[in-house]
């Protein structure tokens, strides 16, 4: 008996092709988890479940592992419904920015790209995968340098009482 990639009857599965996906689906189709697995062709992005040789295709091929550790890292961000949005009107000159309801900022011009920016930024804050895979990404001298700029920033603060780092104070390479 040849084995099946779903548990479902394909009756049952052809039943609910009539069937609303909801606002739930896009994150659902993408919240993962997720793997990279090298192939011939370079590397994949697949579900952890999937198998290369499944004969479906990745939802990434991506020609090096730094490029697809940046594509396993933003999904949960593409995955999930925006978590920053940006009033389309200003107010008092600025347009409000707003994180699950709250006003959490403002800005001089609507620039929507630069909300998506701060979007991925948010999603890889909330997900210490995403940021581990970034990081590494980037490769051993940002992930040094990334170590002494923390290493600075968590032993100083600024005037304001702020733990960061101005670039005049960051530390010279040794």
């Amino acid at each position: 008996m040849p084995m099946s990639d779903n548990v479902f009857t394909p009756g049952f599965l052809e039943l609910i092709e009539g069937i609303d996906d909801g606002v739930t689906a896009q994150e659902a189709e993408l919240s993962g988890p997720w793997k990279i697995v090298e192939t011939d062709s370079g590397f994949a992005l697949l579900r952890s479940y999937e198998d290369p040789e499944d004969g479906r295709r990745p939802e990434g091929l991506l020609d090096d592992f730094p490029t697809a550790l940046r594509f396993l890292a933003v999904l949960p961000a593409v995955a999930r419904p925006p978590l920053l949005k940006v009033d389309a009107e200003p107010a008092g000159g600025w347009y409000t920015v707003h994180s699950e309801g709250q006003a959490v900022g403002r800005l001089r011009v609507f620039h929507d790209r630069f909300v998506q920016a701060a979007q991925v930024a948010e999603s890889l804050s909330r997900s210490p995968l995403a940021l581990a895979a970034l990081l590494l990404s980037a490769g051993p001298l940002a992930i040094r340098e990334v170590g002494r700029l923390l290493e600075k920033t968590l032993t100083t603060t600024s005037p304001s009482g702020t733990p960061w780092v101005p670039p005049t104070e960051f530390p010279p390479r040794s």
